[in-house]
């Protein structure tokens, strides 16, 4: 991405985790990256194409397991991310789509 101060607020704003105290885990890496799989995005659910320019964050747990995992989200939901502070309803709009296609999913697998 050429512009960089539109990469530095996509790339502040927090994907995952809280602001209440909620520090077991911390950020090893945050950029922005082109897929070479297809991914799942972390905000909206939808899919993040072989290609597509999208940000992934490596976040590792500080006790217990250990664990690391990388959080993604796609090109839309960044676009949203770079006018948040200014702008919080697109982010929430995007929100709100992985919301609802979260509860379809589990429609689809919850027996009648």
């Amino acid at each position: 991405m050429k512009d960089k101060s539109l990469e530095r607020k996509i790339l502040s704003y927090q994907m995952v985790g809280s602001d209440k105290g909620d520090d077991r885990y911390h950020v090893l890496t945050n950029g922005l990256r082109k897929a070479r799989k297809q991914y799942e995005c972390i905000i909206c659910y939808g899919p993040i194409e072989v290609g597509e320019l999208h940000r992934a964050e490596v976040q590792a747990e500080d006790e217990g397991a250990r664990k690391i995992m990388t959080f993604r989200a796609c090109s839309e939901c960044c676009a949203a991310m770079s006018v948040w502070p200014t702008n919080p309803d697109l982010i929430d709009a995007r929100h709100s789509i992985g919301f609802r296609r979260s509860l379809d999913a589990r429609k689809s697998v919850t027996p009648s």
